[in-house]
């Protein structure tokens, strides 16, 4: 995956750590912001690749039982 080759890929957990601790080196998080079912998608690429990432779950979502489709269209579960 390109990302491994141009940055130290890190969970978000290391990349603040990293931060904190004021490392050298170009660190790289990926998150994934008001998660949805959607991003089931992208786990098995994630996993094939060992690629950590962080999923922001919108508690709206739990509250209203009201989720968020592709093009932010919104449809009842």
């Amino acid at each position: 995956m390109w990302a491994k080759k141009l940055f130290q890929v890190v969970s978000i957990t290391e990349g603040l750590a990293a931060i904190r601790e004021k490392r050298k080196g170009i660190y790289f998080s990926l998150t994934f912001d008001d998660g949805d079912l959607s991003v089931y998608s992208i786990l098995p690429l994630l996993k094939k690749h060992q690629f950590p990432a962080c999923l922001y779950v919108a508690s709206s979502y739990i509250k209203t039982g009201i989720r968020r489709k592709h093009g932010n269209h919104r449809a009842a579960m």
